[in-house]
């Protein structure tokens, strides 16, 4: 596996978390008043995380999501099943 510690930079200092906090206070702001007037605008800006469990039960009988991507040198490839015990992420060089 890559040594993933060469791209990480300085720790952000208080300031940097606070104008952080407060920019994302403000996108929340911002995309509870467009769910108002454009709620399908909204919810494509919103991502919510799907459980394992929720993409298992959606899952066809007899049927395995595969998904792969790179990063860096490397790709990764996750596999579910809709009744295996347990899924698998992997490293594929």
């Amino acid at each position: 596996m890559r040594d993933r510690s060469r791209i990480r930079g300085p720790a952000p200092s208080a300031a940097e978390f606070e104008a952080i906090n407060v920019k994302e206070q403000e996108l929340a702001r911002t995309l509870r008043d467009v769910s108002t007037v454009d709620p399908e605008y909204a919810s494509m800006q919103q991502v919510s995380i799907a459980t394992l469990e929720s993409v298992r039960a959606v899952l066809p009988k007899r049927t395995t999501l595969i998904e792969f991507f790179t990063a860096g040198d490397e790709i990764l490839v996750f596999v579910i099943g809709r009744t295996a015990p347990g899924s698998s992420a992997e490293s594929v060089r």
